[in-house]
């Protein structure tokens, strides 16, 4: 019985939603995390399994949707590293190392308009999701660290309007 328990507990250990925010998740795997994916992928499944959020991004979609009206299409999510709030390298030391980050990612939509000989990108949504990164090492050869594991913590921010201003 609790050989059976252990894989659950492991699992259950690895992909862990904060019940009380359904706006974060805590992952922990012994690979090094692909953040810009793992934030698009977030992002997508905040839009999917809270109706609020889901609600907020239709809305934010209805007017451009409306005017393009069969020829509309969503391009993938992009996430983009906007801004490192923090960076602290622990000291690598005999027993190990390692690092810890937190970031700002805004991670983009492009909302797509067809017509007769092209396309035209009229609108883009945005939202902010904040990264909390934690590696940890070991001592290998020489100079050389070995890969422990890594720790990510996403925080749905809500969306937000983007607007280019020249300086």
């Amino acid at each position: 019985m609790k050989a059976a328990l252990i894989p659950f507990l492991l699992i259950a250990s690895i992909f862990t939603a904060l019940a009380d925010d359904p706006g974060t998740l805590k992952k922990v795997s012994k690979e090094t995390f692909d953040v810009p994916k793992e934030v698009e992928a977030f992002v997508e499944q905040v839009i999917k399994n809270d109706a609020a959020v889901s609600a907020h991004y239709e809305k934010l979609m209805a007017a451009t949707k409306e005017a393009a009206g069969g020829k509309f299409s969503e391009i993938p999510f992009e996430a983009i590293e906007w801004l490192v709030k923090s960076y602290t390298q622990r000291r690598f030391t005999v027993e190990g190392g390692g690092s810890d980050k937190e970031s700002v990612y805004l991670v983009r939509r492009q909302l797509m308009s067809a017509y007769s000989r092209g396309y035209s990108i009229p609108e883009n949504v945005v939202a902010q999701v904040t990264v909390g990164e934690t590696r940890l090492t070991k001592a290998g050869e020489g100079d050389r660290s070995i890969h422990v594991s890594s720790e990510i913590t996403l925080h749905f921010d809500g969306f937000v309007k983007v607007s280019v201003t020249p300086q």
